[in-house]
């Protein structure tokens, strides 16, 4: 759980409406109206089914795609998606999209986080190596600075990216995603990473996934986003004593695929609950 105890206010976003807007004809409209927020050192996890808008969601709270309407703000800045560099100071984020770079060092690959920070001659403004060495020691990397990034198993690789987030030295870092193509084994140490991260840095992280028993024993709290662009919001605990796992999973399946649902949930709850 979050170890600030200051609440204060991270992201924030009110009456957001997300989507895409077509010219000529009336927008596509994933979800409406959505009054979220995120507080210092608090992880959340983003779930819900295919389809029903978790990446927009990320995309548009990151700066990466416009809103519909309403309004996104970091530590009481406003979000656009037009000020890269500005938004780049304010959030990092960890996309699902593989990277394919030949001959370059994790060093330089993370090097590449400190871009906000250097002036229009590519020199950096501050102690950027220092910041480097550090992330890599946090990821549990220190050692690989000149190991090449494509030699590198995917567990391996994403503890890069992850620390090539940590070195833009923002509140908040957005992952769509973190535990995609990983094994068992490292998806449980990615999301164990999120959480020690969270509460040895005090940074907010925001992470959607479809691993629900991970989310559930790593997140303070809970986004459920639905198909037809209903978010329910709440600690995992809180969730597990209603519905609201059942109904955002088992809308759109056959009657054999909700039995299936339901005792998955069943089980779930049962094994966390008790905790």
């Amino acid at each position: 759980m979050s170890k600030s105890g200051a609440n204060i206010a991270i992201l924030e976003s009110i009456d957001l409406t997300i989507g895409y807007a077509h010219q000529g004809r009336p927008p596509l409209i994933l979800a409406s109206h959505l009054r979220l927020n995120i507080e210092s050192g608090q992880v959340i996890g983003l779930l819900g089914p295919n389809g029903s808008g978790k990446s927009t969601l990320l995309r548009t709270l990151a700066g990466l795609q416009p809103p519909i309407s309403g309004s996104i703000t970091i530590q009481g800045q406003p979000i656009k998606s037009n000020q890269v560099r500005q938004t780049a100071r304010m959030l990092s984020v960890v996309l699902t999209d593989r990277i394919d770079v030949r001959n370059l060092t994790v060093y330089q690959l993370v090097s590449m986080g400190r871009y906000p920070f250097t002036d229009w001659l590519g020199r950096e403004e501050d102690h950027g190596p220092e910041r480097i060495l550090t992330a890599l020691h946090q990821v549990r990397l220190a050692g690989y600075a000149n190991r090449f990034f494509n030699e590198l198993s995917d567990g391996e690789q994403q503890r890069v990216l992850l620390a090539k987030a940590l070195v833009q030295d923002t509140a908040l870092i957005i992952l769509d995603e973190p535990t995609a193509h990983l094994d068992l084994p490292n998806r449980i140490s990615i999301m164990r990473l999120l959480r020690t991260l969270a509460d040895e840095t005090g940074k907010s992280i925001l992470f959607s996934s479809h691993d629900l028993d991970l989310a559930v024993h790593t997140a303070d709290h809970l986004w459920l986003l639905q198909n037809g662009g209903k978010l329910i919001q709440g600690s995992p605990r809180e969730l597990m004593t209603g519905n609201a796992f059942e109904d955002t999973f088992r809308i759109g399946t056959d009657d054999l695929d909700q039995d299936i649902v339901t005792d998955y949930f069943r089980t779930l709850k049962k094994s966390n609950i008790a905790k």
